[in-house]
């Protein structure tokens, strides 16, 4: 009968408890444990467009950003949210954030995840909707993301102290809507480039830092013990200020969660003198040594 028959328009929209919770998510759906600063993350997400988050080493950030993508793909309808990753090098987007949306997207014990992350760092339903993907377009490419039309659209920059000024314009271009998030990741190790820039009053971000002091090793905060060797070690962190002292630019990024003072007579960036101790050396015939001659003033070298 047609009293039987009900228009699908009429149908209410299924339920979803935690589109606006995603630690209740993590504790339900993943059984996993989110501590105060990584709460206080998440819900940053929630609430504002665009978060970023300062952060001192080793504090958890790529596991958090890894279950807050699986939050985005499994609380929004199925084919209407997508999630954007990038880093400075596709071996960091592939083996650190994606590694962690693999883990969350089928969680041992646990009902996997809608769909399926892949290798090729993508998330794709079984329909083949792809709904999720890490890339690491050139530096100075500010098309590299086009192409994106969702409505949920959470895009993550991991280790964005790295990232160059034209992917941020990237990124910020398939972001325009109301439903759409930015999560920007990384240790605060340049004040004079585009992450420093969004860390700075008025820049309309909501800025979160992270100190050492702050991560559940050095709290009496409930956390659980088996996670305890995976979170940052006090006796790193006193050797730290043993070594590099308590105002040197490494220990106020690595430990403080801070950005480093760097005058206009500096010349050479805390962040460049670390990618350039992590680059490999390729063989060659030649010598090349960048040298900064001058001791002091404006640069005349």
């Amino acid at each position: 009968r047609a009293a039987d028959r009900l228009d699908a328009s009429t149908v209410p929209p299924e339920p979803r408890p935690y589109l606006t919770d995603p630690v209740g998510w993590v504790k339900t759906r993943l059984g996993g444990h989110l501590w105060s600063k990584q709460q206080e993350i998440a819900r940053s997400v929630v609430a504002n467009r665009r978060t970023a988050v300062k952060s001192c080493h080793n504090a958890g950030k790529s596991h958090l950003a890894g279950k807050i993508a699986a939050w985005w793909i499994d609380v929004h309808p199925p084919g209407e949210a997508f999630i954007v990753s990038t880093a400075p090098s596709y071996p960091q987007v592939h083996a650190i954030l994606w590694e962690e949306i693999r883990k969350a997207a089928k969680t041992p014990g646990r009902e996997p995840l809608m769909g399926r992350v892949l290798q090729s760092d993508e998330w794709k339903l079984d329909d083949g909707t792809l709904v999720g993907w890490g890339r690491k377009p050139a530096d100075t490419d500010q098309h590299g993301f086009q192409g994106i039309h969702r409505r949920y659209v959470l895009v993550i920059l991991d280790e964005c102290c790295g990232i160059p000024e034209q992917l941020w314009t990237a990124v910020e271009a398939i972001t325009t809507n109301a439903d759409c998030r930015i999560l920007a990741i990384g240790n605060p190790d340049d004040p004079n480039n585009e992450f420093g820039k969004v860390c700075k009053p008025g820049s309309g971000w909501n800025t979160i830092k992270v100190s050492a002091f702050d991560t559940p090793n050095f709290t009496d905060e409930p956390f659980p013990e088996e996670l305890r060797p995976l979170m940052l070690d006090p006796h790193w962190v006193e050797d730290k200020k043993r070594r590099w002292g308590e105002t040197s630019p490494r220990y106020v990024s690595k430990v403080l969660g801070e950005f480093p003072e760097v005058g206009d007579d500096t010349l050479i960036s805390p962040r460049w003198i670390e990618a350039a101790q992590q680059r490999t050396l390729e063989p060659s015939p030649h010598t090349v040594l960048g040298v900064d001659v001058a001791r002091f003033g404006s640069d005349r070298t």
